[in-house]
């Protein structure tokens, strides 16, 4: 094709990401060397638009950067809808973000995901819904993702009752806590637990995706995983499945890297954890289901209430314990609309408490005679807690 083979037609143009034909617009001016030369994605979409004066061009995009002047120039006159993600969320349509920090190894922080994830799919079975949770484990590399998925399989189908106790008995939480105690009123033992989770979760039921490792066979798949007849519960990617992949049964992220971040007076959140909080609104799209005939099928309906049903409504991102990062990721959710921007209130109470703290007398250790070889020599040993919150 050739942009003469539009002249004598009219064209509706549906352009969806569409921030993506907004590359030039973005640099400003520029020079007519550059114009007559230039290749770009926005470029290519303004020639098919321009060929005629009736054509039109209606574009779809979350992620308009009206804060860049060019954008906001191009856009004055052309906005038809404004629907943010944060009035969104208000509106009920999204699930509920939270952010679950476990101080464990990737595969035991992965395995409470896991637990979690079923204990979803007995909720909606309990209800007479054929919903199947699905969870999605995040690497940084293709390699290392590669070695997860390998480990990840081995050790769900090696899986012990040691393993489940320790992820009920090192934990303080309060849903780990609600978990096993359904499980044991439901009377489900830890054995018949693992049979369950090695059944669901096992290498037939995981997929892997990433640039390397791609087709189109396995887009339709992750695309299809609402479909009864898809029975994958794990898909395993690095950095794929950022943009323009819609999930409503994704309940939880599970990002088995950490980062090195250390706490920051700053307000300003790093263009990485933007991009997590932007992940993790690919998965926030509301899963629809109503029990009662005069609920709403596509909003959340337990915000207010302790029903069991309310973490069918939430979708848990699962990291390590990063106090730091964690503060500036809640940053990210609240800056883009998915979480609600609230005040610390209890700023002042920390305070006086951590002021009584300081003023207790300190102990006197005079009387355990160390040598000083062993009392001034710094030993580092990293004691991973279990603890969750």
């Amino acid at each position: 094709m050739t942009y003469e083979d539009f002249e004598d037609k009219q064209i509706v143009l549906l352009s969806d990401e569409a921030h993506h034909i907004n590359s030039a617009t973005k640099k400003g001016k520029i020079s007519k060397d550059e114009v007559e030369n230039s290749l770009t994605w926005e470029d290519t979409v303004n020639s098919i638009f321009n060929s005629n004066a009736k054509n039109l061009l209606l574009e779809f995009t979350a992620t308009t950067d009206i804060k860049n002047p060019e954008i906001a120039k191009k856009y004055q006159d052309k906005i038809l809808f404004d629907y943010s993600l944060r009035q969104f969320r208000n509106d009920k349509y999204s699930k509920e973000v939270q952010v679950l920090q476990s101080d464990l190894e990737p595969f035991e922080r992965a395995l409470q995901a896991v637990i979690l994830s079923q204990y979803r799919r007995k909720l909606f079975a309990n209800n007479q819904l054929n919903i199947k949770p699905v969870l999605l484990i995040k690497s940084k590399t293709i390699s290392e993702s590669k070695r997860f998925f390998d480990e990840f399989v081995q050790k769900i189908s090696t899986l012990s009752v040691a393993s489940i106790h320790r992820i009920r008995n090192n934990s303080s939480n309060e849903l780990i806590e609600q978990v096993f105690t359904y499980f044991e009123s439901n009377k489900i033992t830890v054995q018949n637990l693992i049979l369950e989770l090695q059944e669901d979760f096992s290498e037939e039921k995981c997929i892997s995706v990433d640039s390397k490792n791609d087709s189109i066979e396995k887009q339709l798949q992750i695309n299809n995983l609402e479909d009864k007849n898809n029975e994958f519960r794990v898909v395993f990617a690095v950095d794929k499945l950022n943009e323009g992949w819609d999930v409503l049964n994704l309940f939880d992220i599970v990002r088995l890297y950490d980062t090195k971040n250390t706490l920051k007076k700053t307000t300003k959140v790093s263009q990485t954890t933007l991009s997590e909080a932007q992940l993790i609104g690919r998965g926030a799209r509301y899963c629809p289901f109503k029990l009662k005939k005069d609920q709403t099928v596509f909003q959340r309906k337990y915000d207010e209430t302790e029903d069991e049903m309310r973490i069918c409504e939430e979708l848990y991102y699962h990291s390590a314990h990063n106090p730091a990062y964690i503060s500036e990721l809640n940053k990210a959710l609240q800056e883009i609309g998915l979480k609600e921007i609230k005040t610390n209130k209890k700023r002042k109470k920390i305070e006086e408490r951590s002021k009584n703290v300081a003023q207790k007398p300190k102990v006197a250790f005079d009387k355990y005679k160390l040598t000083s070889s062993i009392s001034e020599k710094v030993y580092q040993k990293k004691l991973l807690t279990g603890f969750s919150s």
